[in-house]
């Protein structure tokens, strides 16, 4: 280094130095580093000393978090393997914890999900934890929620199982339907948040066969959030599957058959009470009930008038005509008649000052038990119902399994088949010769449901046996003998001419593609109606409930069949000729 530079050195060292105000400030520095410093050493022993144990306990601790891995429900299939019921992937949106989400972003998950502010301000007030904001999302939202993630935190989308229903209307009423579990479900222990559960039908009947078991993984996780240990890890067990007795083919038909028309119609093989097909209709689809409802469409269910929700196919009606068939089983089998036995019967009969009119208006005259099933007289069967008695009735009633709730589906009735004790513990009144009456041609107290009206069918068609009806295939099937072969054959004869032969009541719906026997049946809910008379001056409510119940082949049945025309007119008039589509269509199909 020469001189120069040296000296130049030397002389800001000593200019700088002697500057007071500059000294000053170089002390002030030294002073707050030696305080900071100082202050560092202090908290660190602190924190070593007296916090060190806490922040270890914080480390080392550990908290057990559980994870739910829901199973995906079984299948229902139909006896050729048709899906009716079914789960398939399906994203949900939920907010994992209340406290990461930020409720400025409320607006824009409204937006994107298409659920009000509102709703999801109450959601949110509801839970801090996994909380659900909407289910099925669509491509589109997910896409949408995404590309958004960024800007909302705090959320979280998942693939779950989410049930549906490819039929749609087709079996609502039979299927069922499933939907989240209330909190008095959840409190049962049995089902977790979210869960569904079956609310009607056969996922009701079979939810726990259906449903499976949840997967379960519990973990042990330290403050950092690190997991550290599996503590157990059970993998989901799907639900198992359920193959029905009904046949989608046979079920459609069904509905054709009945469009435009509220009633039911339940077909079940004769052989071994399989169910075969079962529609109520006004139906709905059952896809609109699994993610839940607006009070707008509930309140639009609630105010339809014809009350869709409702299984006309096991809700018990006035029979009518249809019962005479029970009453008739009941005479020959108590021995009050015989085939050759005839009665007269004239246009009216008065019994204790009550006049009975028989639906034709010059009477038949005197007839046999084979001629009065086929036309439907009234008056032979008032006098053979007076002849037997309503205990005698009610018995033979209560073996075609009559009175009883034969198959469990939500609104499932047992039904009734009066006697003069009922009457007595119900109203406190006598049982008279009038409510014998009534009760011999299916009028008065006695309520029976399509699905029993079809059982009492299959009585008839399979010679006389008693066959509990079921919708799951079964190999083995208990049969009860119940009614003798000389009865059945009278009842089936009458049965065969009523549809025919042209003195029967359903002879307009004979079929020239398969032979059908049946008996017709009209409940009557006011008297002032007449055969002989529109009912254009009734109002709908008071029309007659039409009834046909059939079997079919007549020799070698497949088929026993009830169908229920709610205020449909008389029987023959309505509901025979939708048997019959559905017979011929059957055929054309090679069903039957």
């Amino acid at each position: 280094m020469n001189g120069y530079w040296k000296n130049r050195i030397v002389s800001s060292k000593f200019y700088i130095g002697e500057i007071p105000h500059f000294r000053k400030h170089i002390k002030i520095l030294k002073i707050a580093v030696t305080l900071i410093l100082l202050f560092i050493v202090l908290r660190t022993a602190q924190i070593q000393l007296y916090k060190g144990k806490d922040f270890g306990n914080i480390l080392n601790s550990t908290n057990i978090s559980t994870y739910y891995t829901k199973a995906i429900r079984g299948e229902i299939l139909d006896r050729n393997g048709v899906v009716l019921a079914k789960d398939y992937p399906s994203f949900s949106l939920y907010i994992p914890n209340r406290r990461e989400f930020e409720y400025k972003n409320i607006a824009v998950l409204s937006n994107l999900t298409g659920k009000s502010a509102k709703r999801i301000r109450k959601i949110l007030k509801v839970s801090t934890k996994n909380i659900l904001i909407k289910r099925d999302l669509t491509r589109e939202q997910v896409i949408q929620l995404e590309l958004n993630r960024i800007d909302i935190k705090g959320i979280d989308i998942k693939v779950e199982p989410q049930r549906f229903y490819p039929m749609g209307n087709l079996y609502a009423h039979l299927i069922g339907y499933v939907s989240e579990v209330s909190r008095q479900n959840r409190e049962s222990g049995y089902y977790q948040k979210y869960d569904y559960s079956g609310k009607t039908g056969i996922e009701k009947m079979f939810d726990k066969t259906l449903r499976g078991k949840d997967g379960i993984k519990k973990v042990a996780v330290n403050g950092m959030g690190e997991i550290i240990k599996t503590l157990e890890n059970m993998p989901a067990k799907n639900g198992s599957s359920l193959i029905l007795s009904v046949d989608s083919r046979l079920q459609k038909i069904v509905v054709e058959s009945m469009r435009g028309k509220k009633g039911a119609v339940v077909i079940i093989r004769p052989d071994t009470g399989a169910i075969l097909a079962m529609y109520s209709n006004p139906s709905y689809d059952p896809n609109q009930f699994v993610t839940g409802f607006t009070k707008v469409f509930w309140n639009k269910i609630k105010k339809n008038t014809d009350k869709p929700l409702i299984n006309r196919a096991v809700k018990t009606y006035p029979p009518g005509s249809i019962f005479k068939v029970v009453t008739a089983a009941a005479a020959l089998e108590n021995h009050v008649i015989n085939s050759t036995t005839k009665i007269f019967s004239p246009p009216q009969i008065k019994v204790a000052n009550q006049v009975y009119h028989d639906w034709k208006k010059g009477g038949f005259g005197l007839i046999n038990i084979h001629r009065a099933i086929a036309s439907s007289s009234d008056v032979f069967f008032y006098k053979l119902g007076l002849m037997t008695g309503a205990s005698k009735i009610r018995r033979m009633a209560l073996k075609f399994g009559l009175d009883r709730n034969l198959f469990k589906l939500i609104g499932s009735q047992s039904g009734l088949i009066p006697s003069p004790a009922w009457k007595w513990r119900r109203f406190h009144k006598k049982w008279y010769a009038g409510n014998t009456i009534s009760m011999a041609i299916g009028q008065g107290y006695v309520r029976i449901s399509p699905l029993q009206a079809a059982v009492v069918t299959a009585v008839i068609a399979n010679g006389g046996y008693f066959i509990k009806p079921h919708i799951l295939i079964k190999k083995e099937i208990k049969r009860i003998k119940i009614i003798g072969n000389r009865t059945i054959k009278i009842i089936r004869s009458g049965m065969h001419d009523a549809v025919n032969s042209s003195i029967g009541t359903a002879f307009a719906s004979r079929s020239n593609m398969i032979v059908i026997a049946g008996k017709t049946g009209t409940a009557q809910i006011i008297r002032t109606i007449s055969r002989d008379k529109k009912n254009l001056h009734i109002p709908k409510k008071f029309i007659p409930d039409a009834w046909f119940i059939s079997f079919a082949p007549y020799k070698h049945p497949k088929f026993a069949m009830a169908v229920f025309i709610e205020n449909g007119g008389f029987g023959g008039a309505a509901a025979a000729p939708v048997a019959k589509r559905i017979y011929d269509q059957s055929v054309k199909a090679g069903i039957i």
